[in-house]
């Protein structure tokens, strides 16, 4: 398999979603279709049939609703690297102990304290974005390299 960028995939996604299905954030619209999708995949669970494609579904849903929340691709990017980093920092009950037909919550002990970590997690998302902003600058010299373009 060949690398993925998901930056250029996300910019190619907006583009698709505004032309397609008309511009503004639909978050209405959005959430209804992510239900529908969300009731396929627990269909096709019950059918022993293959998830994956239902569940991918999920995935464009979720980043078309992030980019009509506003954000850019850059934003969904460094919001979704701070939301597992938050998540792996969290306390979590043991899985063997959980239903699994409902959902594992993680430990809210201590959430008062959410504002300190909101600030420290912008801080990491203003670095986040700073290495994106590198990195698309290193693309688009080696791009300039490659078609022997030099500005």
């Amino acid at each position: 398999m060949s690398s993925f960028d998901l930056l250029a995939h996300l910019h190619g996604q907006a583009a698709f979603s505004q032309l397609t299905f008309g511009p503004g954030d639909r978050t209405r619209g959005v959430c209804n279709h992510l239900r529908k999708e969300l009731q396929e995949v627990e269909a096709a669970a019950d059918q022993g049939q293959p998830t994956l494609p239902e569940w991918i579904d999920v995935i464009i849903l979720g980043f078309d609703g992030a980019l009509r929340s506003g954000a850019t691709p850059e934003q969904v990017i460094a919001a979704l690297l701070a939301k597992q980093r938050t998540n792996e920092s969290r306390t979590w009950p043991d899985w063997r102990t959980a239903d699994p037909n409902k959902a594992i919550e993680h430990d809210r002990q201590g959430e008062e304290a959410a504002p300190e970590m909101v600030l420290v997690s912008l801080e990491w998302l203003r670095g986040i974005q700073q290495r994106l902003d590198l990195i698309l600058e290193l693309q688009k010299k080696q791009k300039q390299r490659n078609t022997g373009m030099f500005l």
